[in-house]
């Protein structure tokens, strides 16, 4: 191979590289249904790929169940306002988005309410973490 179309190829893998390790959504998710969350905030995880928020949810037993809440990467995050301090462990929310296809505890966040009367974060669209609303 000649060196200049190996510069061009070796060039173009790499270029490709993090196209090829992102994901859909939809693989994990059922981005057609919404459900919503309510409980105590126990870590937020402002990290990438993706930040997370963990909430503890009472479950029908009397005990909680953690949730953990993912959402979009932080450039995407602080977009919207938030910040590494903005959700707290003790805050009161309420999460909504898509649900785990597999049934585990785990939600794709679209929308952060807060029972504080903090503004709303996210919007609501569908698979889009922050997106517009419905």
């Amino acid at each position: 191979m000649r060196p200049k179309t190996f510069a061009l190829v070796a060039t173009g893998a790499l270029v490709s590289l993090p196209a090829a390790a992102h994901h859909s959504a939809a693989a994990h998710y059922e981005v057609d249904k919404t459900t919503s969350i309510s409980g105590v905030v126990t870590e937020f995880r402002y990290t990438n790929p993706h930040a997370v928020v963990r909430v503890a949810v009472k479950n029908a037993q009397g005990g909680e169940d953690v949730w953990s809440v993912e959402w979009a990467p932080t450039t995407f995050l602080r977009r919207l306002g938030v910040k590494s301090d903005s959700i707290k462990a003790g805050d009161q929310v309420t999460a909504s988005g898509n649900p785990a296809r597999d049934g585990a505890r785990d939600l794709l966040m679209q929308r952060l309410t807060f029972a504080d009367g903090r503004p709303p974060i996210g919007g609501g669209g569908p698979g889009i973490p922050g997106g517009e609303d419905k």
